[in-house]
């Protein structure tokens, strides 16, 4: 998948979405994104992203955004924002975690990125969290899919 410091994130595609419209509302999130303090924002290669996407379609909404931790808070958060302002849903993998981003108030996603930020303490990489055990742990906002749940493996 990534590096150690890197958040994946893919901008799922809407009904009727093609390749060319997920990269452009992935260029578009990309711009925001490095507004940030992060080392860099790039269009995720074929390798970061995971086992199980195919085609095109699925590539073309990755990007793979290069961070310290104190910037990961900021990051979610403008996500969040992008989200809510484009009626589209993100998913957010880090550290074998994946959260998902949709359709859901301010208040909510305040609280469930807080919850998630809470399993990724600063200055903790996802290196040293992988080695205390296996999952991969997917949570989601309300509105965003299905209820929340676990999933193992990588």
């Amino acid at each position: 998948m990534a590096d150690s410091g890197a958040v994946v994130l893919q901008v799922c595609p809407a009904p009727g979405d093609d390749a060319g419209e997920l990269a452009e509302m992935a260029g578009w999130l990309r711009t925001e994104l490095l507004d940030l303090d992060v080392q860099a924002v790039d269009r995720a290669s074929g390798e970061a992203v995971p086992s199980g996407a195919k085609g095109v379609e699925a590539v073309a909404g990755w990007l793979s955004v290069q961070l310290g931790m104190e910037a990961l808070r900021a990051v979610l958060a403008r996500v969040a924002d992008w989200v809510t302002r484009n009626d589209r849903v993100v998913e957010v993998s880090y550290g074998g975690d994946t959260l998902k981003l949709g359709r859901a108030t301010r208040q909510q996603q305040e609280k469930i990125i807080d919850g998630w930020l809470a399993q990724h303490p600063p200055g903790v990489l996802p290196t040293d969290r992988a080695a205390s055990g296996p999952g991969h742990r997917h949570h989601q906002l309300p509105g965003s899919g299905t209820a929340p749940a676990a999933r193992t493996g990588s």
